[in-house]
């Protein structure tokens, strides 16, 4: 079969329409939410103008009080509308309150020394 080459680079069979390049992939961590999240994000948006962290700027994002990881869901109460740099800020909390603790020196040192009383206390002598 004989393709043409677009000007967008894609190969399209000879004869055949050009019905332009694919879809764009919805990129967004909940794909497909639909029409149901579209309407309650247009009614957060309307019922919250200004960013209810900072009350300085515009809201253009939909923030979920309890994140959805930690048990919340997609309730009109547990939605806020606030600006994109409050919104980074508080994911970026988020995200990092998951991250595992790290010892101190000094931690480290006493397990190092509560596991060789341990070792010392459990070791056999030979018969």
């Amino acid at each position: 079969m004989i393709h043409r080459v677009t000007g967008d680079g894609r190969l399209v069979p000879l004869g055949k329409r050009d019905r332009g390049p694919e879809p764009r992939q919805d990129r967004s961590s909940r794909p497909n939410r639909g029409h149901r999240w579209m309407k309650l994000r247009s009614q957060i948006l309307a019922r919250d103008p200004v960013c209810r962290v900072c009350n300085r700027s515009e809201s253009v994002q939909v923030d979920h009080i309890v994140p959805l990881s930690q048990g919340g869901g997609d309730e009109y109460t547990n939605l806020q509308g606030i600006c994109l740099d409050c919104h980074k800020d508080k994911t970026a909390r988020e995200q990092s309150s998951y991250l595992p603790r790290v010892e101190t020196a000094s931690e480290v040192q006493t397990n190092i020394v509560r596991h060789r009383r341990y070792e010392s206390r459990n070791e056999r002598t030979p018969d």
